[in-house]
């Protein structure tokens, strides 16, 4: 029985020798045959979920070059000091959320950054491309009005979970049916917008919370488009 078993190893040897070399078990060494052509497989990364608050994850690092993701301490007191259990239970003060935002199958990332250098800030969607790349789409670029130790960042960043209403409750959000459906179904975020602003859009007051955030901006996705669309009580 053992002198039958060697045989059968070496054939076996030979053959996991031969898989490592690109040699198909129907392909001898000195065949002209063409190999079958293969699918492309693609790249996948584990990508963490982040909610609110964290560690920028290492996939964006280089689409995010010279930003870092705002901290709490980055806020003006306005915002950094507001007390939510006056209205509703909700952080202010938040840089990063992930979801499918572009309704692809893939995470993306919808980030709030602070210039390392400039302390001026963005907003941006990292779109994931399916294959471990990530692509920014900057909605919008803040130039700050304060010294970096007083604060910088007068917007919030806020996220909207597919189904749920958002922007589309308050009362001055005039949307069309569809868009309004198209909005509700879908994963969105909000950017605060000041209602008195200057010639370069900051805004000339950042010591009032309802003055920062008169106005909002809602950011989705359709069929990988881009909308938008603002509310102001």
């Amino acid at each position: 029985m053992k002198k039958a078993i060697a045989p059968l190893l070496s054939i076996l040897l030979t053959a996991c020798n031969g898989a490592g070399t690109g040699i198909r078990s129907d392909q001898t060494v000195g065949d002209s045959s063409e190999p079958t052509p293969t699918e492309p497989v693609a790249h996948t990364v584990d990508l963490p979920t982040v909610q609110c608050r964290g560690e920028l994850p290492e996939v964006l690092e280089s689409i995010t070059s010279g930003y870092r993701l705002a901290q709490e301490s980055d806020f003006v007191p306005a915002i950094r000091n507001f007390d939510p259990d006056y209205t509703v239970d909700e952080d202010f003060t938040c840089s990063i959320f992930t979801d499918d935002f572009t309704g692809d199958g893939s995470p993306d990332y919808a980030l709030l950054l602070v210039n390392e250098t400039t302390a001026d800030f963005q907003a941006m969607f990292a779109v994931n491309e399916g294959n471990g790349q990530f692509s920014p789409l900057v909605l919008k670029e803040y130039q700050r009005v304060t010294e970096p130790e007083d604060g910088v960042v007068y917007t919030s960043l806020s996220y909207k979970p597919a189904g749920e209403e958002g922007l589309a409750l308050r009362d001055y959000a005039r949307l069309e049916p569809a868009q309004r459906e198209a909005y509700v179904a879908r994963p969105a975020i909000t950017l605060w917008r000041s209602i008195i602003q200057d010639e370069e859009g900051r805004p000339e007051d950042v010591t009032e919370l309802s003055t920062l955030a008169y106005c909002s901006d809602a950011y989705y996705f359709v069929e990988g488009s881009l909308q938008t669309f603002q509310v102001c009580d």
